[in-house]
C-alpha cells in the first residue's frame, strides 16, 4: 500500500491550524493485510511502512538525523502488534542492520524468514529495542 503526505491549512472557529493528513488507498476486497512485502509467515506480516522523508520527520517531532521506515499500519492481533508496535514508529534497524528505505526493510525482513526480529525503534525521539517473535 502506498501512502502520501500532505500538509494542510484549516480555518476553524476563527483560528488558523496546521495538519498532515496521510492518503492512501484501501487494500481490494479479499487482498491481505500484511504491509509492504512482507510474507504471512514473517513476524512482521501485518506492518505496513513508508520511507521517513524530512517533512514527515519534522511532523513526528524527529531530528532531521533520524532515518527509517515509519510505520504506517500495524494489524491487531499479530506478533508486532503484540510487542507493542505502534504507528508512527519509525524502524531504524532491523536485526541490527541499518533501515532506511522500505526496500531495505522489506530485504532484511525477506532474509530473515520465520525468526525472530530485533527492531530498533524511534518513538517520538526515544529509541528502544523491541523483539518480535514468529507465531
Amino acid at each position: 500500500m502506498c501512502f502520501s503526505w500532505f500538509h494542510l491549512k484549516i480555518l476553524r472557529n476563527g483560528s488558523e491550524r496546521d495538519v498532515s493528513i496521510r492518503l492512501g488507498e484501501l487494500p481490494a476486497e479479499g487482498a491481505s493485510n500484511e504491509g509492504n512485502g512482507t510474507s504471512q509467515s514473517s513476524p512482521l506480516h501485518g506492518v505496513g511502512v513508508n520511507d521517513l522523508t524530512p517533512s514527515v520527520a519534522r511532523d513526528l517531532g524527529l531530528s532531521p538525523r533520524v532515518r527509517g521506515s515509519v510505520v504506517t499500519d500495524v494489524a491487531d492481533g499479530t506478533p508486532a502488534a503484540d510487542t507493542g508496535l505502534k504507528r508512527d514508529d519509525v524502524i531504524e534497524e532491523v536485526n541490527h542492520h541499518p533501515v532506511t528505505t522500505v526496500a531495505e526493510y522489506e530485504r532484511v525482513v525477506r532474509e530473515a524468514g520465520k525468526r525472530q526480529l530485533v527492531l530498533l525503534v524511534n518513538r517520538s525521539g526515544q529509541t528502544s529495542f523491541l523483539v518480535v517473535e514468529p507465531e
